[in-house]
């Protein structure tokens, strides 16, 4: 057992710079007692002192912090068993940014990667050195990074394994804990083997129990290397992950991050960082030995003695060859160069008969803005200004016109619009105006070619059009404040129509109830007394009093249904929440489908014309779904919100459609829009096919006065 191992299973804390040092202790037996003795007396003693230390813990000293590494992962970190303190590119590392940051340093061991982040989220340790990933990033803070590492594949340098197509199927070691054993543990198709460090990877590797050993690239060679085993080995496929080495602290240890940061600024490549560097990772060794370079050069000297008789060879025909071939090609490029010119007479002659059949005016400027060609259009259009400046000569100015063109063109090679005006005496001349980039072969802009449209005629036909469009614009809005005034008008009416209504439904239900149900009772109390007075023996005539006395009493509840149709008096006399449940419970009643009523709060008051609205689109509701809407169930809900009344209704029937809704002839829906729209409330319908229909009103209350 090594003294890290021992010292990692005996639970044993070193802390660098501490008075204290702890042990483990091992016990061989001694025969003789003297020994026995003395080593009972040492672990007496050494239990004292630990039961002492555990009353009065050591308190960590201002401006320390405590380290983290990882017992054996040489070079990055381990234990130094010879020195008896913890070594490595990290420890160097952590010494030097502490010294830059003014802090002390004690470092703690733990033997993987796991441990290493839990004595870190315990508050055990303060930092340690880790590579980035999502998932670490998560529970803890990085730092600014102090080195990158590749994680690729290694196979035997005589192996044909090519991971670029994909590296399933093969026995692929990782060190336990690392970064390559958290990426690669989840990939479909590898057998992992986990190994304890590198050194062991290669040996497995070389030993063929493993086909591929994936890892950080520079650990990988270093280990190969100071075993002398780098020829043996070599990276196959390009890296499969990059990682950035940082240093980490808890989530909530931001002030240390920032001042771990700080060291870091200028220190991470310079000088002090590449001697700890090259102390730990070294070099990699050159390549070209010197037996490479003999042989390198006999094979060298070798190619080039018998290139150079092939050379001569080849040279001598290749020179024959191509005598032949100037001779033919110098024929054929005379027949070229004719047949060019004959075709670029041809193609200029039909460039300028089409530039000449343009209606719009055509001007070449070059770059000091110098007309070099116009056509005749153009000529006619403007004037002839071949060889003066454009803006001098059109608009007698001294400096290029603002937003010019021709100037946008030579700055960003693009095509540019313009419109511009022209005053010539007493006539205006409205151009619009378009510059294209000319290019030469290497495609630098040589100069611009503007086209010039006289659009006089066009701006006059806008200017008659704007103010045709201004004029219809008043003739619209005129007709609707019209339509609108109208509108609010037939609305006023159909308000007016409505309360009307209400109000004689209200007096015939009266009438009816008082008049017509007054005489009817009278009449069943006349005819129960005649039935009394009858003697027994005319049985004709009691039969026929009972008859009456059964169809006035019919026609009593018809009168009390015809009246309680027309205007309930629930409604007047205890409110909506009671009308609402009774014209529930009479649908329920008359139709057989459940009706389900839930009021929120229980009593909910609202002015009469409110109560009258919200009832009888309730009643219109009850009476589509019974007609339409096939269903089992309804479910109602009557709640108060903030300034108004909410009336939810939902059915589980086949569904309102769209072209239902928007059906002109849907007079009840119209209806109860209209009586929503008077209260400047709203109302939505919506339905799901063989889900049903919900519908919702929302009506504001009235301001209180």
């Amino acid at each position: 057992m090594s003294g890290v191992e021992a010292w990692s299973k005996g639970r044993s804390v070193c802390r660098v710079g501490e008075k204290r040092s702890c042990m483990t202790f091992f016990m061989p037996q001694r025969k003789n007692i003297l020994g026995r003795s003395f080593i009972a007396a040492l672990v007496l003693m050494t239990w004292c002192a630990s039961a002492n230390a555990a009353v009065a813990p050591t308190q960590k000293k201002a401006n320390t912090i405590v380290a983290v590494f990882q017992c054996d992962y040489s070079p990055v970190s381990y234990w130094d068993k010879n020195a008896n303190k913890p070594s490595g590119f990290f420890v160097d590392i952590m010494d030097s940014l502490a010294g830059r940051a003014g802090l002390q340093v004690e470092y703690i061991c733990k033997k993987d990667w796991p441990e290493m982040i839990t004595a870190i989220e315990s508050g055990e340790a303060d930092v340690g050195t880790l590579l980035k990933s999502r998932e670490r990033e998560k529970i803890m803070l990085f730092s600014a990074p102090i080195d990158v590492t590749y994680l690729a594949f290694f196979a035997r340098s005589q192996s044909s394994i090519d991971t670029n197509i994909v590296p399933a199927g093969y026995t692929v070691g990782v060190v336990k804990g690392s970064m390559s054993d958290e990426h690669l543990k989840n990939q479909p198709g590898l057998r992992l083997q986990t190994e304890d460090t590198y050194q062991e990877g290669i040996f497995r590797l070389l030993a063929g129990k493993i086909d591929l050993f994936a890892g950080e690239d520079s650990m990988i060679l270093k280990s190969a290397r100071e075993a002398g085993l780098e020829e043996r080995i070599k990276k196959v496929g390009k890296p499969f992950l990059e990682r950035e080495r940082c240093l980490v602290v808890r989530k909530n240890n931001i002030r240390l991050l920032e001042q771990l940061n700080r060291a870091l600024q200028g220190f991470t490549g310079g000088p002090e960082y590449r001697r700890i560097y090259i102390k730990w990772y070294g070099t990699p060794a050159s390549y070209w030995t010197t037996r490479r370079i003999l042989i390198g050069a006999g094979v060298a000297l070798f190619l080039v003695l018998c290139g150079m008789a092939l050379w001569r060879y080849l040279s001598l025909s290749r020179i024959n060859k191509e005598l032949l071939l100037n001779i033919a090609e110098r024929k054929e490029a005379e027949k070229k160069l004719t047949a060019a010119v004959t075709i670029s007479r041809q193609e200029k002659a039909k460039t300028e008969a089409v530039i000449a059949a343009l209606g719009d005016g055509l001007v070449i400027i070059d770059k000091n803005f110098k007309v070099i060609y116009q056509n005749e259009v153009f000529s006619k259009m403007i004037g002839n200004l071949v060889g003066e400046i454009c803006y001098q000569a059109s608009e007698g100015r001294q400096t290029i016109c603002e937003n010019c063109p021709v100037e946008l063109s030579f700055q960003d090679g693009q095509v540019h619009r313009a419109e511009r005006s022209r005053t010539a005496g007493t006539t205006t001349l409205h151009l619009d105006i378009t510059s294209s980039p000319l290019r030469d072969s290497s495609g630098e802009i040589i100069a611009v070619i503007e086209m010039v449209r006289d659009i006089t005629e066009r701006k006059r036909a806008e200017e008659v059009l704007s103010r045709s469009r201004q004029e219809l614009e008043i003739i619209v809005q005129e007709r609707t404040a019209e339509l609108t005034m109208m509108n609010d008008q037939l609305r006023n009416l159909s308000a007016h129509l409505e309360d009307a209504r209400e109000d004689e439904r209200t007096r015939i239900a009266r009438e009816i109830h008082d008049d017509l149900g007054q005489s009817l009772t009278a009449l069943k109390i006349d005819l129960s007394l005649l039935r009394k007075r009858l003697p027994p023996e005319q049985k004709a005539a009691i039969e026929r009093a009972e008859s009456m006395d059964v169809l006035v009493e019919a026609t009593i509840q018809s009168v009390k249904r015809i009246s309680m149709d027309l205007r309930p008096g629930i409604l007047d006399h205890l409110g909506l929440t009671a009308a609402i449940e009774w014209q529930a419970e009479e649908f329920e009643k008359r139709t057989g489908i459940p009706c389900r009523v839930v009021f929120e709060p229980e009593e909910i008051s609202l002015d009469k014309d409110r109560t009258t609205t919200v009832f009888r689109i309730f009643q219109e509701v009850l009476t589509n779904a019974a007609r339409h809407a096939e269903a089992t169930k309804i479910s109602v809900l009557l709640a108060e919100q903030a300034g108004g009344l909410m009336l939810h209704v939902e059915d589980n029937g086949k569904g309102i459609t769209e072209k239902e809704l928007s059906d002109p002839n849907s007079l009840g829906l119209l209806g109860m829009r209209e009586r929503v729209n008077t209260w400047g409330g709203s109302l939505s319908i919506s339905g799901s096919r063989d889900k049903g229909t919900a519908m919702t009103v929302l009506i504001p209350r009235s301001p209180v006065l």
